[in-house]
């Protein structure tokens, strides 16, 4: 989960940003879900990131609770989630369904992190059907 980020300063700082690449892409992407030149792409883009920028993200994710303003939010949302994150567990998206008034959750069973790399059309199928029957006309 995103609680093992401290790891990754000392990983990185000792191994390099194409080493947590290599590392972290299959727990973002299943190889039999993309394409090889998605994963490499995939990988690539990791690997070039800032790992300044990379470690202070992982730092506001880890330091921040927004869940009391779930609430507040007043407009459709629909809540794409991946049913086998090792990052994000299926509860949280589940608690913040829960705290978002009129939200829909739509899981993908067998996705990992990297959901729209992986199941891009089923998510914008998803998108477009929400949108249709939420926000569109007549809706």
């Amino acid at each position: 989960s995103i609680q093992r980020a401290p790891e990754w300063r000392e990983f990185i700082r000792a191994r390099g940003m194409a080493a947590w690449a290599e590392m972290m892409t299959p727990l973002r992407l299943d190889r039999e879900r993309v394409s090889p030149a998605k994963w490499r792409w995939f990988e690539r883009t990791q690997a070039e990131a800032s790992s300044d920028c990379v470690l202070a993200l992982a730092d506001v994710l880890m330091g921040i609770d927004l869940t009391p303003e779930l609430a507040r939010i007043r407009v459709p949302t629909l809540l794409l989630a991946p049913g086998q994150s090792p990052f994000v567990p299926l509860a949280i998206m589940e608690e913040m369904h829960r705290a978002i008034p009129g939200s829909e959750l739509r899981v993908f069973a067998d996705a990992r992190h990297g959901l729209p790399c992986s199941h891009g059309a089923a998510c914008g199928r998803a998108l477009r059907d929400f949108h249709d029957r939420r926000v569109g006309a007549g809706a």
